[in-house]
């Protein structure tokens, strides 16, 4: 299938389930999370074309066991990689947002001491 096709067709079916919360994402997420799906659901397919493949020619029903075992540890090793990115980017993030909070502490601190000598020179002028 085409991607296009294949995208669409993965919409449809998160459409059709009832028991995920696809239809109260906003589009823009939905858009995401199928443009992300997408290269698995090519790979998967690409596996199940393999397989397939295999069976019509009647190959050794191990060979078909060593298509699927190879497929299942490519899967794996995908999701490892994707769960190691996931777990960088998460850092970055939480690094990125404790840089910020710890400047606004400073800034917060800075403008504390400021205010307090205003209102010591304020008294001196009283």
């Amino acid at each position: 299938l085409e991607e296009t096709e294949l995208k669409k067709k993965l919409g449809d079916l998160m459409n059709e389930k009832e028991e995920t919360n696809w239809k109260s994402l906003p589009a823009d997420v939905q858009r995401w999370a199928v443009d992300t799906a997408y290269p698995i659901l090519q790979n998967v397919n690409q596996l199940v074309k393999e397989r397939k493949d295999k069976e019509k020619d009647m190959l050794d029903p191990y060979d078909l066991d060593v298509n699927m075992d190879g497929a299942e540890k490519q899967l794996q090793d995908q999701l490892k990689t994707k769960k190691e990115e996931t777990k960088t980017t998460k850092k970055q993030l939480e690094d990125d947002r404790l840089r910020d909070l710890k400047q606004i502490h400073q800034d917060q601190e800075a403008l504390a001491w400021y205010i307090m000598k205003r209102e010591s020179d304020l008294k001196k002028l009283e």
